[in-house]
Order: structure tokens, then C-alpha cells, then sequence
């Protein structure tokens, strides 16, 4: 039908997260921390409704001369988010439109295990190069992923690093592999191609402080970019013979 654009209104959708995080290294093994979140969650949509979740992240990492592996329980309770709704101001209207009238309704974010791992080399002229692979696996049936089963899905990620006397960090990556159906010209399709997302990024550090800029999309090759800008102050014990760890000690996934 017709539709009266004078009727059309902008409404606001936020998140909002309070996570407390912690971590500490395990005496024991050298060179391995363990860490985790307890997060609350709220979850604002307009005049429509809101809802509150509660969730744990469990992680752990080991570092071992220039080898660093890193693992991630992201949502290891499942995150549930319970939604209640403004159902009394849009009955009528969701009865003319044909939608089921709810008051309430339950998401639930299933676990994933991230497991990553990178090796830092160095070069002349005071230069390194890391490379990483990182891959995220579910068990909630096959998703559109590189590998994809009924089982378990794999979403694998790749990332190269440039740094210049750990001042200076050029940064690189490809993810995101999906396979994509090809329309052809008839409205048809003719097979799968597979697709990646790039990102770029820059990084900065001054002794304790640290400025790191990326640019990816994190949605399709449909959406625009995003700009993400991260700044991180560090705080540690100077002189301690760890003291150039002592940044990678944070875990929180």
C-alpha cells in the first residue's frame, strides 16, 4: 500500500555493558595467565522495549619466548538477555500489521571458543613482522564460515604486523570468509564465490601510552566503514624485569 511518510519517525537503539574483568599469571606455569568477565547487559530499543542480560568470559594465554597463544570461552554461561516490551502502546498496530503481539521474549548467546595464536620475528634495522591466525568455533549448527559442518563451524582470521622499534606498528588482516551465491543476468544462480572482508590499522606507543587506529567493516561489502580508535594508558612497577610484558597481561576478552 501507500505509505504516509508524515507518520515515519527516527527511534534509538543502544547497548550498554558494565563488565569486571580480571587476571593474573599463574606461578606455577611460567608464562601462562588466566583472566575473565562477569558483564551486565542492557539493551535499550526506542520506545519498543529494553532488556537486561547477564553473562561470563572465561579466557587464558601463554607466552613463550617470541610465541604467543591465547584462548577465549566468549559467553561460556550463555549470555541471557530476557526482553521486556512496550506492548499495551503498539497493540493495535502490531494487530494491523499482522504481528504477533509479545510481551516479553528471551536471547540467549551460545558459547564460542576463540583460540589464537602469533610469532613475533625481528629483523634488521631495528624492524619485526608478527604474524597471526585466530579462529572462532561454534557448536550451534552450520553457519555460512570457511568450514562449516552440522557439528562445528570454524571462522578462521589472518593478521600480519609491522613494527619499527616497538614505537611504530603497520597492521593488516583478512576475515570474514563467507561463500557467496552469483546471480546471473537471467535473476538466477551460477554457484558459490567466497568473499573476505580486509582491515588496515596503525598503532603508536610512547612508553606507557598507546594509540591504535583500525578501519574494517564489520558488517558486508554493502555497509560502510568503520573507524576504530582505541587509547590505553599502562601502569606498572618500573624497572621490574617484566616490565615489557606487563602490557599483555590484560585479558579481557
Amino acid at each position: 500500500g501507500n505509505v504516509d511518510y508524515d507518520r515515519v519517525q527516527s527511534f534509538s537503539a543502544a547497548d550498554y555493558a558494565f563488565m569486571l574483568s580480571y587476571a593474573r599469571k599463574i606461578d606455577t606455569i611460567k608464562g601462562l595467565s588466566v583472566g575473565g568477565n562477569a558483564k551486565v547487559i542492557y539493551r535499550h530499543i526506542g520506545e519498543f522495549g529494553q532488556g537486561w542480560g547477564f553473562g561470563i568470559d572465561l579466557s587464558a594465554r601463554y607466552v613463550r619466548n617470541k610465541w604467543k597463544i591465547g584462548a577465549m570461552f566468549r559467553d561460556a554461561s550463555s549470555t541471557i538477555t530476557q526482553f521486556s516490551y512496550n506492548t499495551e502502546t503498539f497493540r493495535v498496530i502490531f494487530a494491523q500489521t499482522g504481528n504477533e503481539v509479545i510481551s516479553s521474549s528471551t536471547e540467549i548467546a551460545v558459547p564460542r571458543l576463540m583460540l589464537a595464536g602469533a610469532r613475533r620475528f625481528d629483523l634488521p634495522w631495528n624492524l619485526s613482522v608478527q604474524p597471526e591466525l585466530q579462529m572462532v568455533m561454534t557448536t550451534d549448527g552450520r553457519r555460512n564460515v570457511l568450514v562449516g559442518t552440522d557439528v562445528l563451524s570454524v571462522d578462521p582470521s589472518f593478521g600480519l604486523e609491522f613494527g619499527y622499534k616497538d614505537l611504530l606498528f603497520l597492521r593488516g588482516g583478512v576475515g570474514r570468509f563467507q561463500y557467496l551465491k552469483e546471480v546471473t543476468a537471467g535473476g538466477g544462480y551460477d554457484g558459490k564465490a567466497l568473499t573476505l572482508l580486509p582491515t588496515a590499522g596503525i598503532g603508536f606507543r610512547i612508553k606507557a601510552f598507546t594509540v591504535d587506529y583500525a578501519l574494517a567493516n564489520f558488517g558486508n561489502s554493502f555497509m560502510g566503514l568503520s573507524h576504530v580508535f582505541s587509547l590505553r594508558l599502562d601502569f606498572h612497577k618500573a624497572g621490574k624485569k617484566e616490565a615489557d610484558e606487563s602490557t599483555e597481561t590484560n585479558l579481557r576478552p
